[in-house]
């Protein structure tokens, strides 16, 4: 079996699998990205794969790839291969199809669960709460205000009374003592 693996990683694939399959690794190149690979640099393996891994299919790939009998294609979706029309041709060829669904799942939700935090200002709030400081509301205000804030004078407000209690109206004074 001769597995044309055109990825960074195809060195430990290749140390995977069975003795006896041919595997042919892309030398390291000049490039920076996996998806840089061109028509030319597949060509040459494409005709004789039996089994191709990869991240990338450039146009016209599969066509010449006649003896391939799986596409391990290294994307959690396929989306790719249907818009340059990969699916009719494997399907007429009987090619099986492999891809790496919900690879990433784990990642994104804790990338979500992060970015959900730093929405609600979670940590600033945490911290607040670590420090024994009240933490409503947050904003624009220091730890001793929340107490200040309920206690305003009454409307008719005299010498000798109270500041009103929070929910009370200006007929319910409490005088000094």
């Amino acid at each position: 079996m001769f597995v044309a693996c055109h990825t960074a990683g195809g060195r430990e694939i290749k140390t995977a699998l069975p003795a006896g399959i041919e595997v042919v690794v892309p030398a390291p190149a000049d490039y920076l990205s996996r998806y840089e690979t061109t028509y030319a640099d597949l060509e040459p393996d494409a005709r004789e794969a039996d089994a191709f891994i990869g991240w990338t299919a450039p146009t016209g790939i599969l066509e010449i790839a006649e003896k391939l009998k799986i596409l391990s294609w290294l994307h959690v979706g396929v989306d790719d291969l249907r818009q340059i029309g990969a699916f009719s041709l494997l399907a007429q060829r009987k090619t099986k199809l492999a891809n790496i669904a919900e690879a990433n799942a784990i990642a994104i939700a804790e990338h979500m669960m992060l970015m959900l935090a730093l929405a609600k200002n979670a940590i600033i709030k945490h911290q607040i709460a670590v420090d024994g400081r009240s933490s409503f509301p947050v904003w624009g205000m220091k730890a001793g205000d929340r107490r200040r804030q309920h206690r305003r004078p009454c409307r008719k407000a005299r010498k000798g009374v109270r500041y009103a209690r929070p929910g009370s109206t200006s007929k319910q004074k409490s005088r000094r003592r």
